[in-house]
């Protein structure tokens, strides 16, 4: 086998350039709304505090630290890689982290102005690219991110990132509603809820298709937009959420357990068979009386379930 040019096989698509930023720079394209720590791709803070302190003393002591990927668009940075970081910096020059000498906690308000100074002028090595299209973004933020434990619903927002940034934006008015039924809306798991209930609006002829996680990252990474059932869902999505809040009284779990997605999704099929108004009454006394068993669920579980609930309905 002859040896190959892989100049001549391979094109280069992207170029970048290496470069530095001080720490003050960070913080101020920051502060300036110029560097944007979120893209809808991104993970969400999920370094402890002592993660956090131990990058502090790396960087304090001269360790290696490794570089950040921006994206440099119209005057605007695009943080690809990094965000963990560049928001430890942050929060330790904000005084809520410390750096430990002989168990004695400094923070960044106790330096002299020396220390300040050398601290905020330490640099970050930076990837810096110009102008790439937002899917060229996400593609080079997944190569990053290999042997990086993500959530599954981290990687689906990776997958299709517009659906999910629509789906936060449409629902963020609701959000204290997961707290609230104790479901954790941290690395957004509350979205485990929605997209299922997504797909049951597209497939609601099919009943309780099989939503495992498997089949929703299989759907969401597939999804092609239809406005008629993206409105209808927001108008079901409204009608749950009011449901939720109207009646939290005697729908929270007891002992501090989150509201079942068996449940959610329950109702959820009330909503799709024009029947919540009906049976609201039933459907409390179900949920609180009858239905309080784990989260885990097959589609033959849902439909006997249901079936089990109209027949209570009926019967009453």
């Amino acid at each position: 086998m002859s040896l190959i040019n892989i100049n001549m096989c391979c094109e280069y698509k992207y170029t970048n350039q290496q470069t530095t930023f001080t720490f003050y720079r960070i913080k101020e394209l920051i502060d300036n709304n110029k560097l944007n720590l979120d893209p809808i791709y991104q993970r969400s803070v999920v370094w402890s505090d002592d993660k956090m302190m131990s990058l502090i003393d790396s960087i304090i002591h001269r360790y290696y630290y490794p570089p950040i990927i921006l994206n440099l668009i119209n005057g605007y940075y695009n943080c690809i890689d990094g965000k963990q970081r560049i928001t430890s910096i942050i929060t330790f020059l904000n005084n809520k982290i410390y750096y430990s000498i002989n168990d004695d906690k400094i923070y960044f308000k106790d330096f002299d102005e020396q220390s300040k100074e050398l601290f905020l002028n330490t640099q970050f090595q930076v990837c810096l690219y110009t102008e790439l299209d937002y899917h060229v973004e996400v593609e080079i933020f997944r190569r990053v991110q290999k042997g990086v434990i993500m959530t599954k619903m981290e990687i689906m927002k990776s997958h299709n990132p517009e659906l999910i940034c629509d789906i936060i934006n449409k629902t963020n008015n609701y959000i204290n509603i997961w707290k609230r039924y104790n479901i954790s809306i941290k690395r957004d798991h509350y979205l485990n809820y929605i997209l299922r209930i997504l797909m049951m609006q597209y497939k609601k002829e099919k009943g309780f298709i099989t939503l495992s996680i498997f089949e929703i990252e299989k759907f969401v990474k597939n999804y092609t937009q239809n406005i008629d059932h993206e409105n209808q869902f927001y108008i079901n999505l409204k009608i749950l959420f009011d449901f939720l809040i109207e009646h939290e009284e005697n729908l929270k779990p007891d002992n501090n357990k989150m509201l079942t997605i068996v449940e959610v999704l329950l109702l959820y099929k009330m909503i799709l068979d024009d029947n919540i108004i009906l049976y609201t009454d039933n459907y409390i006394y179900y949920c609180t009386n009858m239905y309080r068993k784990p989260t885990t669920y097959t589609p033959k579980l849902l439909n006997s379930a249901y079936n089990e609930m109209i027949s209570i309905i009926f019967d009453e």
